[in-house]
């Protein structure tokens, strides 16, 4: 099919899958991945050296942030459906909330140290753990769905309860470490930010466990 008569979001996710790793996303690819949750998905979990890169060169700050913001709202809202349609917005919450307790302490702990860390690549390197938090969940959000349906009146409320605080640390955890795989592509970031990223997270899994708690989510 000649390239100009391909639809609009084919060409997008061509265009991102076919780009060097070292090449900052453009403001199309962007664009197509605030519009298209396909897309959104390989720019924010696959495409990591470029996602690093375009953080690091504070290129596109905008499309990136709305990006990283709406799809985090997004893919939290299934879970919190599925949990109860009353709780549709406490995934989000949890997510946000706890991103936005503790972004502050990263920023300046990391100025305190020396380190010329842009506030955007602060909020980047932050926010990207609770997206693809978010993300999991909304891959996780069906399994639930399935087992509470097929449950029947006799499976105590705990258990449901249990299964899925497991199935949100997973999803927490997986953001986590997506953030420390996003670190080794940061070549030209200070070199002790990666610690500080790391030491900073521990205190987000506190935050976010008190959070969860607070919510009624554990």
């Amino acid at each position: 099919m000649p390239e100009e008569n391909k639809p609009f979001f084919v060409a997008a996710q061509q265009a991102v899958i076919n780009t060097p790793s070292s090449t900052p996303f453009s403001a199309e690819e962007l664009r197509a991945a605030l519009r298209n949750p396909l897309i959104a998905i390989d720019v924010l979990l696959a495409q990591r050296p470029r996602w690093t890169q375009t953080v690091i060169e504070n290129k596109q700050l905008v499309a990136m942030t709305l990006v990283m913001l709406v799809w985090t709202l997004a893919f939290s809202l299934p879970y919190g459906f599925v949990l109860s349609p009353e709780r549709t917005w406490q995934i989000a919450a949890l997510f946000f909330g706890s991103v936005a307790l503790c972004l502050p302490s990263l920023h300046v702990v990391s100025a305190y140290l020396g380190m010329r860390i842009h506030i955007a690549q602060s909020f980047a390197f932050a926010t990207i753990v609770a997206t693809v938090a978010a993300i999991f969940s909304f891959g996780f959000a069906p399994i639930l769905w399935f087992i509470q349906i097929t449950s029947n009146a006799s499976t105590p409320h705990n258990t449901l309860g249990t299964l899925s605080g497991l199935l949100l640390c997973t999803a927490a955890l997986a953001g986590i470490v997506h953030g420390m795989r996003c670190m080794k592509f940061a070549r030209d970031l200070d070199g002790g930010f990666g610690l500080v990223l790391f030491i900073w997270q521990l205190l987000l899994i506190f935050i976010g466990a008190r959070m969860a708690s607070a919510l009624g989510l554990s």
